[in-house]
């Protein structure tokens, strides 16, 4: 699965401890037509919430406000009528007493009650906060896992969608069995279903029959289905014909069901039963053959069900048995059901859109990832049940249907009007990804590629009137299959793929087998229009979707703990996928700089490892997380380069072998790759799985600090764990086999080997002898960014690494450059390095820098500053610092885009563009503001759009910032006008840069009443400005309870970016107050989004740290900077004395250095900070 990714629609992102997967990942939400209807909220007993701006709590102003029916004046009398007298005093001191006991008894009821939910409210200096959700006593309430002494086998699935009032009918038989004695309790999934009565459960017992002709049985069958007589009856598979009994095609589906009604035309292939080696039944296809064969006989016995038990809290439907299961033997479970078809983006759900004739269209489609699978049909719903699946739709005559599987049969209900679709049987897969679509979407289909041999066919589905803009990916589809089966030495498992693009879809991609989902500007291209960084997207998508065919749906993970199997190998494959069939794109360098980005989610304490115990359902939907995508796929590639790439790829072809159709664990990957690999690649003593496990197993990732003995030619590398912000009182034991891989100024780039060099064995310190001659130039750890984790040097070493970047910056691959700048700023934001280094690092870039991957490094990491700046007088100066930084670069570019563009040509202007509008360049403003005119003033603005594709966020953010209410209008009226969500989303991601307060709160409110659901992610990750930031913030905490009621219950990916969108900017203690006391009074509704709860608040409590210990020194250098007129070069030269080149300056330095620094403890100073 893609997760919901905004920043196709945004050169950069603004909440800045969030940074989002990449710069050109795809994008958030497909577009349609449809207005949410709001339900009314039932008023909630909890504190009301405090808004932006009040401080105080709540006080009682007067006695009569508190007990307004207390009489007024009038003395007091009293006579005595018996009773007991007692003194004042004393009387005072038992009331104080009662009270105090009844206090104690209410703390302690409500703090230890069982069940009861706990929070924990951390002061400035904590970080620590946990919600204890509550689970109702009920069968198995240790775990949330199923019991496991029931599996199933098969699923005959039937659906009936009801369009009209959305609902849905349904019948499901499972086919289970159990390998244990005195098994009396059957224990499946469902969410949100009426389950009918009439539940069976059926005990297979086989009976040898007579050998018989095949052409025989289907005469047979064929006579009693023409005829007028009593039609053939089969129950669980088995067709009863005088007695004698087979299956064609799971004759199941022939059964006069009150679901089904008809019977479909018997078919060219029939099923066998057969025991296997466990006893349990298997049915086997095979082709008709004409000589007689072997059948079986099945005998059934009905199972008596006495009760059935629902646990909503658990989405548990359980049945008890009258008599044990026996072992080794097949049951069948059929069960009726009935359910809704909401609009929730998950399970069966529907979806609107407006046609080309502006008529509305309601489509129904399945998002069954990670647990919603349940919510459609009663089943075994964690990824280790995997079965076999023989799906049924019912569909309007109109609409046509697609699931995982190709169409086996039509046919038409004339009774009821409908039509149904019967599905082939699939192969043994997890209930996540079955799917099924109705619709009436139409297709093209993919052209076979040479030596192909059509074996399986590929279809692009989308809205008839969008079918022109899915050749791409028709294009790229067949070419990336081939390139995978290839790659993992495994042909595609299934006969058809089916890629679909869906209106209204809450995350980027799912992989469901053979039927891929995708948001529309995941897999739609208009050549005409879309810029080449949403190609790049829609390439990189499906490739990590297609990837998914092998990584999560052959191979699946025992366990959500192990989604990083899917998801990163995914994330991993999406890179050399792309590379094999776009090389020019570069996508291996992008790597490198995608890597950078997960290392600031994960360098909060708040992370998590990669491979953690999952023990809450909500917590499954927060495991779907640059940790499971990026980090896994970095420290795949990682291993890949220890390894080889070779010895890697015979690692992965093995192990995909070995589990095909079957779930695996982490484990069992270490031991493939071990097995190809043996120790050779690896320290003494360490195997690849003690090597990953320290890397997979552990949250968070090193920093090593390299201090050089210019002396002798050494340096001693320390490893310790890299925190953003206040690391914990001891963290010594958290350590990392670490491979060390370092080059020296007197080499060449082209002969770096990002092979290790060296090991940190899981300890805290080594020595690393380095080459010869190395003493006076700069030494670079970390060849090309292939390890995960940062360098620190010491101040020299960090010196001459400027220097040598001022001389020869092309020495340094873009890569490499780009990792510099980005382990240093994020060493200054940490307090390990001054802020001085990281800017002074920066000032090489003026007139030289012409790459993408050193500029985005760079520009992501000034984020911060441009945030915290926004409230300093100092703002002016920042300014004009990124105006010389990327104004030279941008009149190299120039602001259109030219017809021979690279990739990284045409991403990099757009930054370049981005920035000078952003810090009000004169000339960067008159040229938005012309463009937007020139659109303004087009007869028919809906059509004709001048602005270049790739500029239009860029455009349409400025003019927003710099104008009111009439951009702000302009653009929305085309919002709504469009039906097209490429459109769309550059539009809706760019509203929020408004300055306008009170537009802001109406396009909040907008997103929460009338927008389409998927959209709201993008409107709450537009924010880009203090304003912005605080209208968020306030319209959140005044609405929580409304917004709590809608998406609470949808797709939770949406959820998160309003949190995110929200909390994300917070820079004051007064705000940071307001945030506790949001968390302290929605405690059990945070539970949901409790991971992206805890990040928001470390990062807003280093937000407000950072600006009072960092920005007077970061002030202090940008006033300096900008007396300082010259260019870089000329001003070192000046300072540091006239050489024959920078490099002569760079091997003097050490002796200078010296020269400048003569108080011992200053220079000490200077070597690490904190």
């Amino acid at each position: 699965m893609h997760t919901i990714e905004t920043s196709s629609f945004e050169p950069t992102a603004f909440n800045d401890f969030h940074q989002r997967p990449s710069i050109d990942q795809p994008s958030v939400c497909s577009s349609h037509f449809r207005s949410l209807t709001t339900t009314s909220t039932p008023e909630r007993t909890r504190p009301k919430n405090l808004s932006r701006g009040d401080s105080t709590m709540f006080t009682i102003n007067s006695r009569q406000e508190f007990l307004p029916g207390e009489p007024n004046g009038g003395a007091m009398r009293y006579k005595r009528h018996g009773g007991i007298f007692i003194r004042k005093w004393v009387a005072v001191a038992l009331v104080f007493a009662v009270i105090a006991l009844v206090t104690a008894v209410g703390l302690l009821v409500y703090y230890y009650a069982p069940g009861r939910s706990v929070v924990k409210t951390p002061a400035s200096d904590e970080l620590t906060w946990e919600v204890k959700t509550t689970t109702a006593k009920n069968i198995d309430e240790k775990s949330m896992r199923l019991p496991n002494q029931v599996v199933p086998s098969f699923y005959r699935l039937k659906i009936k969608p009801n369009f009209t009032n959305f609902t849905f009918e349904g019948k499901v038989s499972i086919t289970l069995s159990t390998q244990l004695s005195n098994v009396k309790y059957i224990t499946l999934h469902s969410r949100n279903l009426e389950i009918l009565n009439g539940s069976t459960l059926i005990e297979q017992n086989i009976v040898t029959a007579p050998t018989i002709s095949i052409d025989t049985i289907l005469s047979k069958v064929r006579r009693a289905t023409e005829s007028d007589g009593p039609k053939p009856q089969a129950v669980n598979g088995v067709l009863s014909l005088n007695n004698s009994a087979t299956t064609i095609n799971d004759t199941s589906q022939i059964s006069n069901s009150n679901l089904i009604g008809t019977t479909p035309k018997a078919t060219n292939s029939i099923e066998i039963l057969k025991p296997n080696s466990t006893g349990i039944v298997q049915k086997d296809e095979m082709s008709i053959r004409n000589e007689p064969q072997v059948l079986t006989q099945m005998k059934n016995n009905f199972i008596k069900i006495i009760h059935m038990e629902k646990n909503p809290s658990l989405d548990r439907l359980s049945f008890m048995l009258d008599t044990s299961l026996k072992s080794n033997t097949s049951y069948t479970l059929e069960i009726n059901f009935m359910g809704k078809i909401d609009n929730s983006l998950n399970g069966f759900y529907r979806s609107a859109y407006k046609d080309i004739d502006n008529s509305t269209k309601v489509m129904g489609l399945t998002h069954f990832e990670p647990t919603a699978a349940r919510k459609a049909f009663p089943c075994f719903d964690e990824p280790g049940f995997k079965a076999k699946f023989e799906i049924s739709i019912a569909r309007n005559k109109t609409m046509n249907a697609l699931s995982n599987m190709p169409l086996q049969s039509e046919e038409a209900d004339e009774k009821e009007n409908i039509m149904w679709s019967h599905f082939e049987r699939s192969v043994p897969m997890s209930t996540y990804l079955v799917a099924f679509v109705i619709s009436e979407f139409e297709s093209i289909t993919a052209n076979a590629l040479p030596n192909q041999d059509n074996k399986y066919q590929i279809k692009i589905w989308t809205r008839k009137e969008m079918l022109p803009q899915t050749q791409y990916a028709a294009e790229i589809a067949p070419k990336l299959l081939k390139f995978y089966e290839e790659y993992f030495g495994l042909p595609y498992s299934l006969p058809k793929l089916d890629l679909i693009a869906i209106p209204n879809f809450a995350v980027g991609a799912m992989e469901n087998w053979g039927l891929v989902t995708f948001q529309e500007t995941s897999l739609l291209l208009d050549p005409n229009v879309s810029s080449i960084k949403l190609k790049k997207n829609i390439a990189t998508v499906i490739a990590h979707e297609l990837a998914h065919q092998w990584f999560g749906n052959l191979v699946t993970m025992k366990w959500w703990n192990d989604l990083w199997l899917n998801e990163g190998f995914a994330t991993y494959m999406e890179y050399i996928g792309v590379n094999a069939i776009e090389p020019s794109w570069s996508m291996l360098d992008q790597f490198g700089l995608d890597r950078m980005n997960v290392l600031g989610l994960d360098s909060l304490q708040s992370t998590r490892p990669v491979s953690a115990p999952v023990n809450d359902d909500s917590l499954i939907n927060q495991l779907f997380d640059d940790i499971s995508y990026m980090k896994a796929a970095s420290l795949l590639r990682m291993l890949s380069h220890i390894l080889t790439p070779e010895l890697f790829q015979d690692g992965l072809v093995k192990y995909m072998k070995e589990w095909q159709f079957k779930n695996a664990k982490q484990n069992d990957l270490w031991k493939a790759f071990s097995s190809v690999a043996g120790n050779t690649k690896l320290p003494p003593k360490v195997s690849v799985a003690n090597f990953m496990d320290s890397w997979t197993l552990q949250a968070g990732y090193p920093v090593i600090d390299v201090t050089r003995h210019y002396e002798n030619g050494t340096a001693t590398v320390t490893q310790k764990r890299f925190y953003l912000y206040q690391p914990p009182k001891d963290d010594s034991n958290t350590l990392w086999h670490i491979p060390i891989s370092f080059a020296v100024g007197n080499t060449k780039a082209d002969s770096w080997n990002t092979t290790p060099n060296a090991w940190l064995e899981k300890t805290p310190r080594t020595i690393v002898l380095l080459p010869d001659g190395s003493n006076s130039t700069w030494i670079y750890f970390n060849i090309k960014a292939i390890g995960y984790y940062r360098v620190n040097y010491d101040y020299k070493n960090w010196k001459l690494l400027e220097y040598g970047l001022y001389d020869a910056p092309d020495e340094f691959p873009p890569v490499t450059r780009g990792q510099l700048l980005d382990d240093a700023f994020s060493l200054a934001q940490a307090g390990q390095l001054n802020y001085t280094v990281a800017l002074d690092l920066t000032k090489y870039m003026i007139d030289t820098e012409k790459k993408l991957i050193p500029w985005y490094a760079t520009l992501t990491n000034l984020q911060l500053l441009y945030m915290g700046l926004q409230r300093s007088s100092k703002y002016g100066y920042f300014q004009e610092y990124i105006s010389r930084l990327v104004m030279p670069a941008l009149k190299t570019f120039g602001y259109e885009p030219m017809s021979n563009d690279t990739t990284q040509e045409t991403m990099l202007r757009e930054q370049l563009v981005y920035w000078a509008c952003l810090v009000e360049e004169q000339e960067c403003l008159d040229w938005a503001q012309n463009y937007f005119t020139r659109w303004v003033n087009q007869t028919n603005p809906d059509q004709n759009n001048p602005i270049p594709s790739i500029n239009r966020v860029t455009v349409y953010t400025t003019v927003l910032r710099m104008g009111g209410v009439k951009e702000f209008d302009f653009l929305f009226e085309r919002f709504t006008n469009s039906n097209d969500a490429e459109v769309r989303n550059e539009i809706i991601v760019s509203l929020s840069s408004t300055r306008t307060t009170w537009k802001l709160y109406f396009l909040f409110e907008y997103s929460l009443t009338e927008m389409e659901t998927d959209l709201t992610a993008l409107v709450w990750s537009g924010i880009d400005s203090y304003i912005s930031s605080t209208v968020a913030f306030s319209f959140v905490i005044e609405n929580w309870d409304r917004i709590y009621a809608k998406y609470s219950k949808i797709e939770p990916q949406v959820f998160l970016y309003i949190i995110d969108g929200a909390f994300g900017n917070i820079a004051t203690d007064q705000e940071l107050f307001q945030f506790k006391k949001f968390i302290q009074d929605n405690k059990e509704d945070l539970a949901i989004v409790s991971m992206a709860i805890q990040k928001n608040l470390e990062r807003a409590m280093h937000r407000i740290n950072w600006a009072k210990t960092k920005m007077e020194d970061i002030e202090r250098w940008l006033v300096k900077f900008s007396e300082t007129k010259t260019t870089s070069v000329n001003e070192f030269s000046t300072l540091y004395g006239e050489y024959g080149s920078l490099k002569e300056m760079s091997q003097n330095f050490g002796e200078y250095l010296h020269t400048l620094i003569d108080d011992k403890k200053a220079l000490e100073s200077s070597i690490f900070m904190g």
